[in-house]
Parts: structure tokens; sequence; C-alpha cells
């Protein structure tokens, strides 16, 4: 597994092609195309990088947690990790 974002949304996925399996399983079918999503857009996450998730509701320093991309991947497993959005 690795980890991947456009920005917007951060999921897990097998590899760049799972991406788009990722997002439509999240969001409903067909999310990647109707939204006019592209896989170019997407970029992987160096191993041994540290992502930071807050929530954004209550963003004080109690409510982020900062992990590896392995240890986020073994936490959350396949799908949508963090969303802007969500």
């Amino acid at each position: 597994m690795k980890v991947f974002s456009d920005v917007t949304d951060t999921v897990v996925a097998r590899d760049l092609d799972d991406v788009k399996n990722v997002i439509d399983e999240t969001y409903g079918d067909h999310h990647f195309e109707l939204n006019e999503m592209s896989l170019d857009d997407w970029t992987e996450a160096k191993p041994g990088a540290s992502i930071t998730i807050c929530n954004i509701d209550d963003a004080g320093p109690e409510n982020k947690l900062t992990l590896t991309v392995e240890q986020w991947i073994e936490r959350e497993g396949r799908g949508l990790l963090c969303s802007t959005e969500w």
C-alpha cells in the first residue's frame, strides 16, 4: 500500500491506478469521472514522510496526529485517509 494525495483528498491505495477505485468507493460510483479528476493530479507520499492530520473543527494541538506514511497505512489500511472537504 501507498499514500497518494491530490491536495484535497489523501488516500491509501495499492498503486496510482487504484486511487480511482478508492475515490469511487468512498464518494460513489463514477465520482472520479463526474468531477473530471485526473490521475496526473495525484502524487505519492515519500516513504518515511510524516503526515499530520487534524480535526479542522477543533484544530487544537490535542486534535492533531502526526504519523509516518507507513504508520498511517498500518493504522487505516486502504481507503480515504483524510480530506480538506470532509
